[in-house]
Order: C-alpha cells, then sequence, then structure tokens
C-alpha cells in the first residue's frame, strides 16, 4: 500500500473530475488550470451535491511560490 504518492497537475485536474458527490481539497493556493477544473466539476454535479475548498492565503505562501495572486482573482470570479 502507498502512503505516500506523488503526482502533476493533471492527475489532480483528473481525480477532480472522477469527484461523483463531493469534493474536499486544501492547498496552499489554487493554479488556474486547477480552478477550471473546479468549475467544471461545479457545472458536473446536482446542487445537492458539494465542493469544499482550504486555501492557506498567506504572505508565506506566496512567498515559497506556490500560487499567484490573480489566481485568486480568477477563483473568486467563477465562484
Amino acid at each position: 500500500m502507498e502512503y505516500i504518492k506523488s503526482f502533476s497537475e493533471e492527475d489532480l485536474c483528473n481525480l477532480i473530475l472522477e469527484s461523483k458527490e463531493s469534493l474536499f481539497i486544501c492547498l496552499p493556493l489554487l493554479h488556474p488550470k486547477v480552478i477550471f477544473t473546479i468549475n467544471k466539476l461545479q457545472k458536473k454535479l446536482d446542487k445537492k451535491d458539494s465542493i469544499n475548498i482550504g486555501l492557506d492565503f498567506s504572505p508565506e505562501t506566496f512567498r515559497q511560490g506556490y500560487g499567484e495572486i490573480e489566481s485568486t482573482w480568477i477563483f473568486i470570479t467563477l465562484s
């Protein structure tokens, strides 16, 4: 059994799209490709299904190179 698995952004997007009822995701920040994938999932799911996202929106996250502020505005606009 694998306890730790490494996967690419593409793998993450494919995993998100495979969600059937709910999505719980926690990341430092979201990149545009992941945001657009979550938006596709939102359109696919029923109203009773849920998408829950946790973000670490702190200055350290940006300084460590985990994301860009533009991605956050894309996310807010699509929400």
